[in-house]
């Protein structure tokens, strides 16, 4: 049986159902299980040894992670992306940097 927190601003009809509760802030009460495949767990311990995060290419190319995961992991708020402006010499060019969250912390376990 899985873990549901009932402090959920939308509370579940299936109390079986497992119920991602991040920044529900309910005290003394457990947090639901955050579920993570082995590619988003991979992809957040990557963030997590990061200070400043990781550039996308870096993460895609480098890593061999896809974009529908990364994508994925900012949907559920374990991540955040955040375009930023590089400049390579005289060039200005942009780059999109990922982060982990303090979600993303907890579902790993971190």
């Amino acid at each position: 049986m899985a873990v549901t927190s009932q402090c959920s601003a939308f509370p579940s009809r299936n109390t079986r159902s497992v119920r991602n509760s991040v920044g529900s802030g309910c005290l003394g009460r457990p947090m639901a299980v955050i579920r993570t495949s082995s590619e988003q767990r991979r992809a957040l311990t990557l963030l997590a040894s990061s200070r400043d995060g990781a550039n996308e290419e870096l993460l895609v190319r480098g890593h061999g992670l896809s974009r529908v995961v990364l994508s994925s992991l900012v949907r559920r708020r374990l991540a955040a992306r955040k375009r930023e402006a590089v400049m390579a010499g005289s060039k200005a060019d942009e780059v999109i940097r990922f982060r982990i969250t303090e979600a993303g912390r907890r579902a790993i376990g971190g």
